[in-house]
């Protein structure tokens, strides 16, 4: 591409001026080569070991988690999601193993985008009742709501627990 510029702005510059019968000067125009960059969509790879919602999984530690629901867009209310952006809620149940939790933490969950992009819980949301932090005794369960913002129109690919173990559920329900 960068050398047909050269050689059509060399051509002109050599035969334009024998073609004026003046004798006069040509102003001659080099064009600069252009470049195209592709453009790559990136898209998340199908997960075949991901869960359909309300699947329950056991973890490295042996507590059981389970994504049980997952809804977009939810409905604000008094609050607002940020421009371009809406709410979606995961409700999720976290289980002890016979040894118990040291900790359930709702910062375990992430949803991830079509995209790849991994977007954390939001600290507020619509949907409750909230996951919440919590220690538990041996057999003992935890259930909440965790409040993501994602870009409006978009729905995640999968909800992501990860603590001793990477757990993923399809967000859509498949």
């Amino acid at each position: 591409m960068f050398c047909r510029a050269v050689v059509a702005a060399l051509a002109a510059a050599v035969l334009l001026p024998a073609c004026t019968s003046s004798g006069g000067t040509v102003a001659v125009e080099i064009a600069k080569p252009t470049t195209t960059v592709p453009t790559t969509t990136v898209t998340t790879t199908p997960d075949p070991t991901a869960m359909r919602l309300g699947q329950r999984s056991r973890t490295t530690e042996g507590n059981e988690v389970e994504v049980t629901a997952f809804v977009q867009p939810v409905s604000a209310g008094v609050l607002e999601p940020d421009p371009g952006k809406e709410f979606a809620a995961a409700e999720a149940q976290i289980c002890a193993g016979p040894r118990g939790a040291r900790r359930v933490t709702p910062e375990a969950f992430k949803v991830e985008m079509p995209d790849g992009t991994v977007r954390g819980r939001s600290y507020f949301g619509p949907k409750e009742p909230l996951l919440a932090d919590a220690r538990l005794d041996g057999g003992a369960c935890v259930r909440g709501w965790l409040n993501f913002e994602v870009p409006k129109g978009q729905r995640p690919a999968y909800v992501v627990f990860q603590g001793s173990s990477v757990l993923r559920w399809n967000a859509s329900g498949r």
